[in-house]
C-alpha cells in the first residue's frame, strides 16, 4: 500500500464513523480505532474516460466497544481506557475523561503515523525503524502505579513535529508530511487551549471555594518603604512590571483547536493530500523493521490497579512478540465475507 491509497483508506473510515458519530439515531462513538480495525475492500470503479480502475476503499470494523456520544459535562470515568491503548489519545492516556470526537480523530491520526513509517520510505533506516515505533508506541510511563501516555508521544503533541532527535524531525518526502504536519499543529493546538481552559476552571473553582475565617478582617494597604533609586512613583513604571499570562493560547490556536473537534476538516485535507498533490511512485516498501530486530528488554512495571484496567489490556504490551511491531498491514476485506455497509462517501464541502 503506497501513501496514496493509506490517505484513502483512512479517509474512507474517518467518513464513516462521522456518520456513526453525528447521525441524530445512533450518536455512535467507535472507542476502538487501531490499525487492526480498519480493513481494505478493493473496488473496481469507472473513471470518467470510461475506462476501470482498481481502488482501495477503507472499513472501520469491530464496534461492538462503541458507545453513544456523552455529553462533556458528563463525570469522567478512568474505565474508558477499553481500547487498543497504543493507538490513544494523549489526553485518554493522561487522565480520567470521557472519550469524545478529537480523542478518535488524533487515534487515526497514530494509524497514519504507524504505517508510514513501517511501509513507506522515509530518513528512518535499519533497525531506528523499529526503536522509533517501540518508543512512540509501546514506551509508556508510571503515575501511581497506572500507566500513563509515554513521553515521546506527548513531546511529538507538545511540538507539533515527529521528533528523530533534538535538530532533526521525521521526513517522508513526500506530501504526507504535508498531512502530518498540519494534523500535528491542529492537535498541538487543541492541547494548549485544552490546558488553558482547564487551567481556567481549576482557578475558578479554588476562587469560588476560597472564603475567609468568620473572624477574618481584610488588612489595609502597607506603606511600601522608600530606597534611593528604587522607588517607582508613576503608574506608567509599574505597569512594566505588570504579569503577563504567556500560557494564553493565540487566535490561531484557538482556530486550529476548532478543526479537531469535527470531522469536516480532517476528511478534506486527507482527501486534497491524496487526491490533488503530486505523489512519486516507489514510496511503498516492504516491512522497514529488519527481521532481527528485537524490542529492548525492559523491567515489567506494576499492575494496573483494576479501576485503571481495560478488559482486553491489563498492562502494556512490550515485548517484541506482543508489540505494535507485530502488527500486520491492513487485513483485506474477503470476498465471500459479510461487508459492513457504509454510506456511499460524498465530497464534503469546505467550511
Amino acid at each position: 500500500m503506497n501513501g496514496r491509497q493509506l490517505l484513502c483508506v483512512v479517509s474512507d473510515c474517518v467518513y464513516a464513523h462521522s456518520k456513526a458519530a453525528t447521525n441524530p439515531k445512533t450518536k455512535l462513538l467507535h472507542r476502538d480505532i487501531s490499525g487492526g480495525n480498519i480493513l481494505i475492500l478493493p473496488k473496481v470503479s469507472k473513471e470518467e474516460d470510461g475506462t476501470r480502475a482498481l481502488k482501495w476503499t477503507g472499513i472501520l470494523v469491530d464496534w461492538e466497544m462503541s458507545k453513544p456520544l456523552q455529553n462533556t459535562a458528563s463525570r469522567p470515568r478512568q474505565p474508558e481506557r477499553t481500547i487498543t491503548w497504543q493507538f490513544l489519545s494523549v489526553a485518554l492516556l493522561s487522565r480520567p475523561k470521557i472519550v469524545e470526537i478529537c480523542d478518535e480523530l488524533e487515534s487515526f491520526l497514530y494509524v497514519i503515523i504507524y504505517y508510514a513509517v513501517r511501509y513507506l520510505r522515509s530518513n528512518l533506516d535499519g533497525h531506528a525503524v523499529g526503536n522509533w515505533i517501540d518508543t512512540f508506541f509501546d514506551l509508556y510511563g508510571v503515575t501511581d502505579s497506572a500507566y500513563t501516555c509515554g513521553q515521546v508521544k506527548i513531546d511529538t503533541i507538545k511540538r507539533g513535529t515527529l521528533i528523530l532527535s533534538d535538530d532533526e524531525d521525521l521526513e517522508f518526502h513526500s506530501p504526507i508530511d504535508e498531512l502530518l504536519s498540519k494534523l500535528l499543529m491542529w492537535f498541538r493546538a487543541h492541547y494548549i487551549v485544552t490546558k488553558h481552559k482547564r487551567r481556567q476552571d481549576q482557578e475558578k473553582a479554588l476562587r469560588y471555594n476560597a472564603a475567609l475565617p468568620p473572624d477574618g478582617v481584610p488588612l489595609g494597604k502597607a506603606r511600601k518603604p522608600r530606597r534611593d533609586g528604587s522607588e517607582m512613583t508613576n503608574r506608567e513604571d509599574r505597569s512594566k512590571h505588570e504579569l503577563v499570562d504567556f500560557s494564553k493560547p493565540t487566535e490561531m490556536e484557538y482556530k486550529y483547536a476548532e478543526y479537531v473537534l469535527e470531522h469536516t476538516r480532517m476528511m478534506n485535507l486527507l482527501d486534497d493530500i491524496a487526491y490533488e498533490r503530486e505523489w512519486l511512485s516507489g514510496d511503498r516498501t516492504p516491512d522497514r523493521i529488519p527481521s532481527d530486530w528485537a524490542a529492548p528488554v525492559r523491567p515489567e512495571g506494576p499492575t494496573v490497579p483494576a479501576s485503571f484496567a481495560s478488559n482486553l489490556h491489563k498492562k502494556p504490551k512490550i515485548s517484541r512478540e506482543d508489540g505494535m511491531v507485530t502488527m500486520p498491514p491492513f487485513p483485506f476485506a474477503h470476498a465471500n465475507s459479510t461487508i459492513p455497509k457504509t454510506p456511499e462517501k460524498k465530497r464534503v464541502s469546505r467550511a
